[in-house]
């Protein structure tokens, strides 16, 4: 929004173990954002980074890279196209001003 960052629910990957956060389905699928600003604010690159949560709870590297298609469709979805595109590496971009 105006050059600034907006990201949701990533308080989503606080957990510990494996007796708070389901693993199975999209429930074990998640991610880091990887951001960079500049001291204004303003952002300037990013990459979703996706995981998945093991089955003895911890995260771990996602080859699937199901989040980063997740994300990206529900982006479109939510902002059409006048919003961040996702290419299938993860990398974030902003559409031109």
């Amino acid at each position: 929004y105006k050059q600034r960052l907006i990201a949701y629910s990533l308080g989503n990957f606080a957990f510990s173990g494996t007796k708070t956060i389901s693993q199975k389905g999209t429930l074990g699928t998640s991610a880091i954002l990887h951001a960079t600003l500049s001291r204004q604010g303003e952002f300037m690159s990013g990459a979703i980074i996706p995981v998945h949560i093991s089955n003895s709870g911890r995260p771990e590297l996602d080859e699937t890279r199901e989040s980063i298609d997740s994300i990206s469709t529900l982006s479109r979805e939510d902002f059409s196209y006048s919003g961040i595109t996702i290419d299938n590496t993860g990398n974030i971009f902003i559409p031109a001003n």
